[in-house]
């Protein structure tokens, strides 16, 4: 993960002291103007903070870029004590903790630098080359009922961001029907929450156990509803195929011919939720809105080239997050500049070769959520 320094045997990751320096101070912008957000720039801080401290502290091209960051610093204060004061004003330390930081005897953190690039409005770019060979990617790693919770919370974080920050939205290419989708209904929310967490993940507390609404947490259906509450407040663009809704009836044909519900009864009413999911995202592509009184646009797309995995682009009003899914229901995500431009060329490539079904296309639009539901009714006839 690392560049070649010009004329020297240490390697950096420029990339990622530019990537994190810039998500700091977007984030801190962003989250302040957002009320209540501020558990989520929390989250992005910690998690890039420990990436950097773990890589950068390592590198002695650091100093460089620090004694050219304090250089540039010193250009705009000018007089040398002065020089020194402000730099004790801005990291809130003694004039002998800026001085061993102005000499490199102490590397800045990568709070200090947060805080300095933002109170001198220095882009930390004028350092950095611009070559990109590597992206650096958080992995949500979930093997227990709590990290299903926490992300669970972190989904929810990131919604009430993108719903709350104008200019935000979400580019979603679904291999499967968008996970927000699925916590409209309580039997079929609860029905995904028990497979991922039981077939999965191996939660411990749910194995050998048959599916049955009870054994989930309040808690994670309470976070599931908020999720969903706040999906309808984001708008969204979202390409499907016709085998976005194949994965969830296999898994509800698996568990009923396995006999893991609790009842037929039970297995007929989380398909029958399944089906009525649909039909409101039918609703909200004839409308083009998710919600008409607000005005949350919603774009959906057909596309017949299949789509491999789940690919999810946040764009909080120009600062871009691709999430991709890894091994099933883990998920990795990344705030690269580089990769998440490429990932949207890659959506709009993608969107180009699609149709627009929302708004118009209504014969199209009929077809295709015909030939959604089929599969779906056609489990309904074997419940029966």
């Amino acid at each position: 993960m690392a560049f070649c320094a010009a004329k020297t045997e240490i390697c950096i990751c420029r990339k990622r002291w530019r990537c994190l320096v810039q998500i700091c101070l977007d984030f801190g912008y962003y989250c302040r103007t957002a009320s209540g957000n501020w558990h989520f720039l929390q989250i992005i801080l910690s998690k890039f903070a420990n990436c950097a401290k773990n890589a950068i502290m390592q590198s002695s091209t650091t100093s460089e870029i620090q004694r050219l960051l304090f250089q540039k610093i010193k250009e705009q204060v000018g007089d040398k004590n002065n020089f020194v004061y402000e730099i004790a004003e801005a990291l809130q330390i003694g004039h002998d903790s800026a001085y061993r930081r102005i000499r490199g005897d102490k590397l800045l953190s990568i709070e200090e630098l947060f805080a300095l690039s933002r109170i001198f409005k220095i882009s930390i770019d004028s350092f950095m080359g611009q070559q990109h060979s590597a992206v650096n990617f958080q992995y949500q790693k979930l093997q227990s009922g709590a990290d299903f919770e926490g992300h669970l919370q972190r989904l929810a974080g990131m919604l009430k961001t993108l719903s709350t920050v104008p200019g935000s939205r979400i580019v979603y290419g679904a291999a499967d029907v968008p996970i927000f989708n699925h916590f409209q209904k309580p039997e079929h929310t609860a029905f995904k929450l028990f497979y991922w967490q039981q077939a999965v993940l191996g939660v411990p507390e749910l194995m050998g156990k048959k599916f049955s609404p009870e054994h989930i947490e309040p808690k994670a259906m309470e976070l599931a509803s908020e999720i969903y509450q706040m999906y309808l407040k984001t708008p969204t663009i979202e390409i499907w195929t016709e085998e976005s809704v194949i994965t969830t009836i296999r898994q509800i044909g698996y568990y009923f011919e396995a006999g893991l519900f609790e009842s037929v009864a039970l297995a007929k009413e989380v398909t029958s939720q399944y089906l009525d999911l649909l039909r409101v995202v039918r609703r909200q592509a004839e409308k083009n809105f998710k919600d008409s009184a607000n005005q949350i646009e919603y774009q959906l797309y057909e596309s017949e080239i299949q789509i491999g995995n789940n690919c999810v682009l946040a764009d909080i009003n120009g600062t871009k997050i691709v999430y991709l899914r890894h091994q099933t229901f883990n998920t990795m995500h990344t705030m690269d500049p580089v990769f998440c431009q490429d990932t949207e060329q890659f959506l709009d490539s993608l969107i180009r070769r699609s149709t627009l079904i929302s708004g118009i296309s209504e014969k199209q639009r009929h077809n295709f959520f015909q030939r959604l539901e089929a599969p779906i009714i056609a489990m309904l006839d074997k419940i029966r």
